[in-house]
């Protein structure tokens, strides 16, 4: 696999913008720009770039007293949540930053974090945090890696993505999830007590169900095209002779 992150794909304050919202939820832009001291256009300008990107979405906050509207909240995406555990080290921050991210996204792996982390001997931080590093060095391909990574990419390639962003960004992030599952498994096959958890086993289940479905659809798919190329030869071996 080749390396394919940048070395500087996140700005200092993007990186601060990402804390904030992993560690406080139903945060605002408001109050992003109080906590890192920024003026409104510069912060909105901070979360439309990591909107873009995959990195932050927009959900519903509190409701305003006077008025009865909802603010508009933020929170992380999963490619996000990877970014900002890659950045970890403390123990408590991380158990609270996944069980609330798991509940938040939703997504097994991080909501039973506990669980895991008493099979993997308490040793679920460091597995968790080398796992987000490795998946964000080698990422699963996907279109919108290009805009998420901030690499050049063509006009007419960004047209098309653009008017398909959210199917772009969907397919993304499931392939981030699946690819971090993956990794994690890996682990959990050697783990010991195992992890007693109904979703966890269904979305594994599904996991890996899928992944047959698609290896079968290629092995189909190889098993043509090696028919037909046997054909083709065939068909010389007689025009030779």
């Amino acid at each position: 696999m080749r390396r394919l992150r940048p070395a500087s794909f996140l700005t200092d304050n993007e990186i601060s913008v990402l804390k904030s919202i992993a560690e406080n939820p139903d945060f605002t832009m408001h109050k992003i720009g109080r906590r890192l001291k920024l003026n409104s256009s510069s912060v909105l300008f901070l979360v439309k770039q990591l909107e873009s990107r995959n990195l932050i979405r927009l959900t519903r906050g509190e409701e305003w007293r006077k008025t009865g509207h909802f603010q508009r909240a933020l929170a992380l995406t999963f490619i996000g949540s990877l970014c900002y555990l890659a950045r970890l080290d403390k123990r408590k921050r991380v158990t609270e930053a996944l069980e609330f991210l798991g509940d938040s996204l939703p997504y097994p792996p991080f909501a039973d974090f506990r669980g895991i982390n008493m099979a993997l001997e308490e040793h679920g931080t460091e597995t968790y945090i080398a796992i987000a590093q490795l998946v964000i060095d080698y990422p699963p391909y996907a279109d919108w890696n290009s805009v998420t990574f901030k690499q050049p990419y063509p006009r007419k390639a960004w047209k098309l993505w653009e008017k398909r962003a959210g199917e772009s960004k969907a397919r993304q992030e499931r392939s981030w999830m699946d690819q971090f599952a993956m990794h994690l498994l890996s682990d959990l096959r050697t783990a010991y007590p195992p992890v007693a958890s109904p979703k966890l086993n269904s979305y594994y289940t599904a996991l890996l169900q899928d992944r047959i479905r698609r290896k079968q659809k290629e092995l189909e798919n190889d098993t043509t095209e090696f028919q037909r190329l046997n054909s083709v030869i065939r068909m010389r071996e007689r025009s030779v002779t």
